[in-house]
């Protein structure tokens, strides 16, 4: 069914007015028999009575009758959805019969002479500001209205949608209402963006529309804080119990573990440390202990292969490249399968 609603502000307090539409009157009565009840406390309205009369007004034997309280609503609706909005088009209309009308009234009748003395026939018809109802004035002006609806309904249909105001841009600079919705209560749950603003770890809270990725770029020279400033502070927040993480930092200068290495020992953190420069300072590993299959010598070799080929394509022929590959998969495949000894390192020739 379908159904519409109208507030009726003259009473106080204000009454609804719901009209219902359906196909016959006995499927509307049947879907009001659930709610209205077998039977209605005392005191109550009848609303068995209201709904049908609403019934009766609507159903199709009686298409086109009904209540005036209802019918007067209808029109109303009409009215203001219909007929206001094409009021201004009728007023040009109808004062566009002006042009009809000095066209009519202009001396001659060859075109050239109309167009000669149109002059006159606008000084005549403008003598009165009534609109003319001449027949053929008011086709004219029928015309000119309906000419303008049309070009407004193209122009609006085809309208781009433009944000006034903002042709220059709508970016601004964030407040703390902004980013209240992506901060979590608990602070070190928390990445922490600078001295007032962070955003949450979690990658699923509860409003799904504050969820973003945790990818943050920081651009500054020389000097300007980026360390200091936001590498440090999300470094402390390794005490999160939530959401519990590893770090990979990039340390050139070296005195961040130095500045931050006691710290996450504290917390519990194991520190690695790969040093390119002084490898007597540096953690290393054994990649033949992570060897248990063919499948990991050919990635081990590999890996070796590009790392070492060097820039430019290729470095020589191919058939030493592929002499080298096989010479160091046997010597691999060799070393993996000897018996272990102890206190035996990697065969000499992979030295």
């Amino acid at each position: 069914m379908d159904y519409a609603v109208k507030k009726d502000r003259s009473t106080s307090p204000p009454k609804y007015m719901i009209f219902f539409k359906g196909r016959d009157a006995d499927a509307i009565t049947a879907a009001f028999q659930e709610y209205i009840g077998p039977e209605a406390a005392p005191g109550d309205p009848d609303l068995r009575a209201g709904t049908a009369g609403a019934v009766q007004g609507y159903g199709p034997e009686h298409r086109g009758e009904g209540t005036k309280e209802g019918a007067g609503a209808v029109r109303q609706v009409n009215l203001k959805k219909y007929v206001l909005p094409n009021l201004p088009y009728l007023f040009v209309g109808l004062y566009a019969t002006k042009l009809g009308q000095a066209w009519r009234l202009s001396s001659g009748m060859e075109f050239a002479d109309k167009v000669l003395h149109l002059m006159d026939g606008f000084a005549t018809a403008f003598q009165s500001a009534a609109p003319s109802f001449h027949p053929s004035d008011l086709l004219v002006g029928l015309c000119c209205g309906a000419g303008l609806r049309l070009a407004v309904y193209i122009k609006g249909k085809n309208a781009k949608k433009y944000r006034h105001g903002t042709e220059y841009g709508s970016a601004r600079w964030g407040t703390a209402k902004d980013i209240q919705p992506f901060v979590d209560p608990v602070f070190e749950n928390n990445a922490i963006l600078t001295q007032t603003e962070q955003i949450t770890m979690n990658n699923r809270p509860k409003d799904p529309k504050t969820a973003r990725n945790k990818n943050f770029l920081i651009i500054g020279g020389s000097g300007s804080g980026k360390t200091r400033f936001w590498l440090k502070p999300n470094l402390m927040q390794c005490d999160s119990e939530t959401y519990p993480c590893s770090f990979v930092v990039t340390d050139p200068k070296g005195s961040i573990v130095v500045e931050c290495g006691k710290m996450l020992r504290r917390k519990g953190y194991r520190i690695k440390i790969m040093n390119t420069i002084n490898f007597k300072k540096s953690h290393h590993y054994n990649p033949f202990s992570y060897i248990h299959s063919e499948k990991d010598i050919l990635k081990l070799v590999n890996c070796l292969i590009v790392n070492t080929k060097g820039e430019g394509g290729k470095s020589g022929d191919d058939f030493w490249l592929k002499a080298r590959c096989c010479f160091i998969r046997h010597s691999s495949a060799t070393s993996t399968t000897r018996p272990r000894r102890r206190n035996r390192t990697s065969p000499r020739c992979w030295r």
